[in-house]
């Protein structure tokens, strides 16, 4: 059913925009094996669905119909990743393919559990834990909203929030689909570096190696 979803939406995106879909996010952080696979068919080059520290949770919790469980993110990296279909959502460290996974931005718990818990725009923030997490190497922070946060009064605090983000760091903030352009921009200058390197020690082997000659 799940894929079946995915292929859907992606259908539609293409539909209405003439390009291929970019960045995806499973609704309620939901995102299963088979559903990586298909985005991975489709091209889409990164996934914002994994959060760091969420149990996995049933409709109950969600408060919408829905069947079975979510994924069990509480041991997933908190930086970007691969994986797979038959290991997801734990990492792989051999997977090459996309879409890279980048876990929204966490922090652990400050009492019992100390699971991580996503830090979300709509909510105020909790500086000690806001500063220690944009501490650690690389920042990176990533976060998504509903459309519907603009309806509602969470709008106010996400704005707030994102003016004392620019104000307490120096980054750069993108979209999802820029970043993907930056990626792509970076792996074509990465392999053309490789590709001059090996053209070089090429050279270099060829004027080391001299034909032997008979006396």
């Amino acid at each position: 059913m799940g894929r079946a979803l995915v292929e859907m939406a992606l259908d539609a995106f293409e539909t209405s925009f003439g390009r291929g879909c970019a960045a995806h996010r499973g609704g309620h952080y939901f995102l299963s094996g088979a559903m990586l696979s298909t985005l991975e068919k489709r091209g889409v080059a990164v996934d914002l669905t994994v959060e760091p520290g969420r149990a996995p949770t049933g409709a109950a919790e969600i408060r919408e119909a829905a069947r079975g469980l979510t994924p069990d993110y509480r041991g997933v990296p908190t930086r970007p990743y691969r994986s797979t279909p038959g290991r997801f959502p734990a990492c792989d460290p051999v997977a090459r393919a996309d879409p890279l996974l980048v876990p929204l931005l966490s922090a652990p718990r400050r009492r019992p559990p100390f699971r991580r818990v996503p830090l979300g725009l709509w909510e105020p923030f909790n500086m000690a834990r806001l500063a220690a997490e944009l501490l650690r190497k690389p920042p990176i922070a990533a976060f998504a909203i509903r459309s519907s946060h603009v309806l509602g009064s969470e709008w106010d605090v996400i704005e707030e929030n994102l003016e004392l983000l620019a104000h307490i760091t120096k980054w750069c903030s993108m979209t999802a689909s820029t970043a993907v352009e930056h990626q792509a921009r970076a792996s074509t200058q990465a392999d053309g570096r490789i590709k001059r390197r090996q053209a070089a020690e090429e050279l270099r082997r060829r004027c080391l190696v001299q034909p032997c000659r008979r006396s």
